[in-house]
């Protein structure tokens, strides 16, 4: 690089006259120093003007607005060939900075592969595979080094579940996550709760899954037929755009019902129904390999 030969020649510079052991600084020493200050100095500029213009150049003027969709990276499930564009819910926009979340389930994965974790102990979102997976596997092929650049690494409070009260581990540091149990409440809510089940029902919690998870028994599904919806989720506040919608279960990072290797249950984790339906008192084995995910990230705009 420029930058590290015209280090080098500074440093043979300083050893020839320290070796000679005397001689004074001339006009032609001062004027080499003020060069090479001034090449790292614009080095230094052109690198800066790259990273504050990538946002722009990654994210095309798409606007950022809650409720809008957002186009970002590329990501297909079940096939090496990553073609299909992942479309993003903005939830939320604070200055810069937004949190997306996939429009659809974009591939359905386990929340954690073995039934407990390494200790025999409870499954928590630090130590299970999903994250790991997200982060390196779905991180590395989903985006490219630019988009990479605008994506944020944010702390996340993993809270214990509310009706269990099992213990949702500690804090962790993440580029990209699943939505917890108090973050699809305070993004989403309810338009109806069934008190008596503690549970809730959005019909913008029925997730479609992507195209290629559709069939095969690839992902836990269920098509919402127009009698269901005369008879029950009208009832709840649903439009009549869900029907034929394909809803799919899908993870969320707070811990079901605890389970520990002593006890001979699995360890569990919460999931949003097929029908919109979420409550903290529902959950999934952890090892259910049918469940979908709905990556969350934020980024900088």
């Amino acid at each position: 690089m420029k930058y590290n030969r015209l280090i080098a020649g500074f440093m043979a510079a300083v050893m020839l006259f320290g070796f000679a052991g005397c001689g004074k600084k001339t006009t032609a020493d001062k004027k080499e120093k003020e060069v090479i200050k001034a090449s790292v100095e614009e080095t230094t500029s052109e690198e800066t003007t790259t990273e504050e213009a990538a946002p722009a150049d990654v994210f095309g003027g798409q606007k950022f607005e809650a409720g809008n969709t957002v186009i970002f990276g590329l990501y297909t499930p079940k096939n090496p060939k990553n073609t299909d564009p992942i479309e993003w819910v903005v939830l939320s926009v604070e200055g810069n900075r937004a949190l997306l979340v996939s429009k659809y389930v974009i591939d359905s994965q386990p929340y954690n592969t073995k039934e407990y974790a390494e200790d025999g102990g409870e499954v928590t979102w630090e130590n299970c595979t999903l994250r790991a997976w997200l982060n390196d596997d779905f991180f590395n092929q989903a985006f490219t080094d630019a988009e990479k650049s605008v994506i944020k690494t944010v702390t996340l409070k993993n809270s214990d579940n509310s009706y269990y009260g099992t213990k949702g581990g500690s804090d962790t540091e993440d580029k990209i996550f699943i939505l917890s149990a108090e973050e699809i409440g305070k993004y989403y809510g309810f338009q109806y709760i069934d008190e008596e089940n503690a549970c809730g029902y959005n019909q913008d919690l029925m997730i479609s899954p992507v195209e290629n998870l559709i069939g095969g028994n690839k992902c836990l599904m269920w098509e919402m037929y127009k009698d269901n919806y005369e008879k029950t989720y009208k009832n709840f506040g649903y439009s009549e755009d869900v029907i034929g919608r394909k809803g799919a279960t899908w993870w969320v990072r707070t811990p079901g019902i605890a389970g520990h290797a002593d006890s001979m249950r699995m360890c569990t984790a919460c999931k949003v129904g097929k029908m919109g339906d979420f409550g903290e008192k529902y959950w999934t084995g952890v090892t259910e390999t049918r469940v979908g995910v709905r990556p969350a990230v934020y980024v900088e705009f």
